[in-house]
């Protein structure tokens, strides 16, 4: 049931501006005909952050950091016992490009929203 306030006014009662839905929330009236498409399209507007984008980002760089780190790892001073040293170079170089996919799959993913 809504319960709508009135004022008098000179030509006589007009409703307020407040309308209490069932819910019990505030209702406003819309001010313009085409106030609901207006906000319909200031949000369209606004593009979205892809979640999927995002966590390809993060996933590249990390699989990008995990590689260099494997395929480089004798000019850092690192030294990896299993697998052999040759396994995990090439293991890092496909770490690489599998962490440049996830990149260029990302940046793809966001600019096709």
């Amino acid at each position: 049931m809504k319960f709508i306030e009135y004022f008098t006014i000179a030509r006589g009662f007009k409703p307020l501006a407040m309308v209490f839905g069932q819910n019990g929330f505030v209702d406003f009236p819309n001010l313009h005909p085409n106030f609901n498409m207006s906000i319909q399209l200031q949000n369209k507007s606004r593009k979205p952050y892809n979640i999927r984008a995002i966590f390809d980002w993060v996933m590249g760089i990390i699989y990008l950091g995990v590689g260099f780190v494997l395929a480089f790892a004798a000019l850092f001073g690192i030294r990896i016992h299993f697998p052999p040293q040759d396994v995990a170079q090439i293991f890092g170089v496909a770490c690489m490009i599998y962490g440049g996919f996830r990149i260029y799959r990302g940046y793809k993913t966001r600019h096709a929203v």
